[in-house]
């Protein structure tokens, strides 16, 4: 199946891919960091540790009115059944996305992970969100997770020191004797 925008506006999704109803008014796409974070005691600061990155979130949003033939509503009834379609097996459809935003981002295969519709005050339109998540097959990470594994044993493991604030005891000398010459 595939998914992709043309630049006339339009959103195409199918094998082979066919338009959807609709205008599309933008599509944006986003990535999100995963870390651990902890607090360091006595200090405001807080000790981060990178995990890597969240699957990348497609959203393309598109305007709905009614024309001649169809009304918005089954235009609607179109794009929800697109959203609820599953393969043979029961399990979400997997679509190749092909527009340059996404070869931007390297993106090449996602799912249907959300729909939302809304009316805005009295328009005879509805605003369409169509949000996709990013596919990476299991299969496809598990081989990446071997290979860096292969290049990391290769490198020179780089001693670690200690944090660079680590908070010491307070010290008091009471007394200080000097001798100035002589022997011990």
């Amino acid at each position: 199946m595939i998914l992709s925008l043309d630049e006339s506006g339009g959103l195409r999704l199918g094998n082979p891919p066919e338009l959807l109803p609709g205008f599309v008014t933008s599509a944006s796409i986003g990535g999100e960091l995963v870390f651990d974070s902890s607090a360091l005691d006595g200090v405001s600061s807080q000790k981060y540790k990178l995990k890597g990155w969240k699957d990348s979130d497609v959203i393309i949003s598109l305007t709905l009115t009614s024309s001649k033939n169809k009304t918005r509503d089954e235009y609607l009834q179109e794009i929800v059944s697109k959203f609820k379609a599953s393969d043979s097996d029961g399990a979400p459809i997997v679509y190749t996305i092909d527009f340059p935003q996404a070869r931007a981002w390297k993106i090449t295969r996602v799912f249907f992970s959300n729909l939302r519709t809304k009316q805005n005050g009295g328009k005879q339109e509805y605003q369409v969100d169509l949000s996709f998540t990013e596919y990476i097959p299991e299969v496809a990470t598990i081989q990446k997770k071997k290979q860096e594994q292969i290049q990391n044993s290769n490198r020179y493991e780089i001693p670690t020191f200690p944090d660079a604030y680590t908070p010491v005891e307070e010290i008091k000398i009471e007394k200080i004797q000097l001798s100035i010459g002589g022997g011990l």
